[in-house]
């Protein structure tokens, strides 16, 4: 919309008898820019009637007639955006309807929606608008039957390796009695393992009942 300035010149309207005084041609002067001013302020006034043209003060003013509170995120422009969708909302019960609002809000293929037999509306979101999913369950709410459960997740292909260990330990224990002789053998291991092998000997020493 573009800015209807208006020229303001009392002295137009003056009578003759007076137009030619120096007196009121200055106060002429002083009341042109107070009459410009007024007339800047009911222009402002009128320009945020129309979501698409108001500025903060106006989106303010619409946010707390719709109950919206936006988030930090939200640039002007969003809040511009997510007024009127407030504003124009039809109840669709159809998941393309459905599919293109989400699209015109958070742009192609961001939001994809999906329902199941246990009354529940899956939307699969990118990572892109993470933030957003508080936002985007009031709208939804606000379309969506009243016995659909909202469900928000996000998939993700992801390559991986997988890499696996593990230990392997020996462990032999020997006890020596007195009068027995004993041999400690070295333990006999073959394998092949990625991983951490180690080998333990326990030795302890019994002594009889004196």
């Amino acid at each position: 919309m573009d800015n209807l300035e208006r020229e303001v010149k009392v002295q137009r309207y003056y009578p003759n008898v007076i137009a030619n005084a120096d007196e009121f041609k200055q106060l002429a002067i002083l009341e042109n820019e107070e009459f410009k001013s007024i007339w800047e302020v009911l222009f402002k006034w009128f320009k945020n009637r129309f979501v698409s043209e108001a500025d903060l003060e106006g989106v303010q003013r619409w946010e707390q007639m719709l109950k919206i509170i936006p988030s930090k995120e939200s640039t002007l422009e969003d809040r511009k955006h997510f007024i009127l969708m407030r504003i124009n909302t039809i109840l669709p019960y159809t998941i393309r309807r459905l599919q293109q609002i989400l699209n015109a809000v958070y742009g192609d293929d961001f939001a994809t929606v999906s329902t199941n037999k246990k009354y529940e509306l899956w939307v699969d979101i990118d990572n892109r608008i993470i933030l957003k999913t508080p936002g985007m369950r009031t709208l939804l709410r606000a379309i969506i039957p009243a016995n659909l459960i909202i469900k928000i997740l996000q998939e993700l292909n992801v390559d991986l390796f997988l890499y696996a260990g593990g230990i392997v330990s020996n462990v032999n224990t020997i006890q020596i009695t007195m009068g027995k002789e004993f041999t400690i053998n070295e333990p006999y291991t073959k394998m092949v393992i990625i991983g951490n092998v180690s080998t333990l000997t326990i030795i302890s020493l019994k002594t009889k009942n004196i």
